[in-house]
């Protein structure tokens, strides 16, 4: 069973986790426009629109950088934290396969009483539950009232969602892109991890 490191974090935790998911987001843009600049340097994209790369090729920094940072933040708190890289980019795995399933119902959208314009608030919902169902997978090991995690990331991609609106236009709603999902996982994450660890608590009920 893994054990907790610190059983307190103080809210420092919180400003590190929402200025590393910033961070990260924001250097993925700016990885992803510098290696399309490189492809199109060495013509390997020739024939091929700039939309059509851009986005894959910003998922999977995003993605990564979004993981390594928060790992970097939460290793001095959970035990194993190493094993958080690879719960969080199976979430964003699992969230490209439900957007894709999502997008080609989109058709199905326009003859029911779901609002079209509605559905980038959709996209940001499944992003939520997707990347907190799998990190909750690592954190309900030993983190009593875990689930929590599940609808906080949901409320902050939401939140991402309802900023930013159907599509980016700016860096500053880029950077909303990382911060508003971190605000609110951030503040579950310090309270999650301020609870006594799960062997702590199967201790004290057995000593009752």
């Amino acid at each position: 069973m893994s054990e907790r490191i610190h059983h307190s974090p103080n809210w420092m935790l919180w400003v590190l986790w929402v200025a590393a998911s910033t961070l990260a987001t924001l250097s993925a843009w700016g990885a992803t426009y510098s290696t399309i600049a490189g492809l199109k340097a060495t013509t390997l994209i020739r024939g091929l629109q700039e939309d059509q790369v851009l986005m894959p090729i910003f998922v999977l920094a995003v993605a990564l950088l979004l993981a390594v940072l928060q790992w970097i933040v939460i290793r001095r708190y959970v035990f194993q934290a190493r094993q958080w890289i690879g719960f969080s980019l199976g979430g964003w795995g699992a969230a490209i396969g439900m957007l894709i399933l999502a997008s080609r119902a989109g058709g199905v959208v326009a003859q029911i009483s779901i609002q079209p314009e509605m559905m980038p608030y959709g996209m940001f919902a499944i992003m939520g539950f997707a990347l907190g169902s799998t990190q909750w997978l690592f954190l309900r090991r030993d983190v009593p009232n875990a689930g929590w995690w599940i609808p906080a990331s949901i409320v902050g991609w939401l939140l991402a969602g309802l900023v930013i609106g159907p599509s980016i236009n700016h860096l500053a709603e880029m950077a909303v892109l990382g911060t508003a999902p971190a605000v609110v996982t951030g503040a579950t994450l310090v309270w999650l991890l301020r609870q006594p660890p799960k062997a702590a608590v199967l201790v004290r009920k057995h000593a009752v």
